[in-house]
């Protein structure tokens, strides 16, 4: 590591400068995409291993888990007003049996990906991040070359080798 910090330090302005640039792009996507992506990953995870353990249960109210967060709440609640009771008579015992919810419409039209992830963390800005290192790339590749050439010079003596005399 120690040598190409000495080789950055070391370098003319525009290469410190790229380096910087590539420096911050790195750093911005760590903190505004990774670490969120990862609270958010492992709150739904969590939200998913209480609704399997909530299956196992009597009491099959998943309000409480939806609660835990803003949109999540926002979420249960659209989806709630989208459920169905539906209520059987049972003419054996006489009576109603408890009633059951009935989907109307598929969780997977509320919870989104767009609106669980996409939303809170920008994706869309953070697609075009490997293209904007890609061009960042291109750009200092052909300024090399262009250095390059520029202190190409070629010598006086630019003859044919001779060859070795045997002796």
């Amino acid at each position: 590591m120690k040598p190409a910090i000495d080789f950055i330090v070391g370098a003319p302005f525009i290469i410190q400068m790229v380096a910087g640039v590539l420096l911050f792009l790195a750093t911005f996507f760590l903190v505004r995409f990774v670490i969120p992506a990862a609270f958010i990953w492992f709150r739904l995870r969590g939200v998913v291993r209480r609704l399997r353990r909530l299956k196992r249960t009597e009491d099959r109210d998943p309000t409480p888990i939806f609660a835990r967060g803003k949109t999540l709440t926002h979420l249960w609640t659209e989806y709630w007003d989208t459920l169905h009771e539906q209520r059987e008579f049972d003419p054996a015992e006489g009576a109603f049996k408890p009633p059951v919810q009935r989907s109307t419409v598929p969780a997977a039209m509320v919870f989104t990906t767009e609106v669980l992830v996409d939303s809170r963390l920008a994706t869309e800005f953070f697609k075009h991040l490997p293209g904007l290192f890609t061009g960042v790339g291109i750009i200092g590749t052909f300024w090399g070359l262009i250095q390059g050439l520029k202190a190409f010079t070629v010598s006086d003596d630019a003859g044919l080798c001779e060859p070795a005399s045997k002796g």
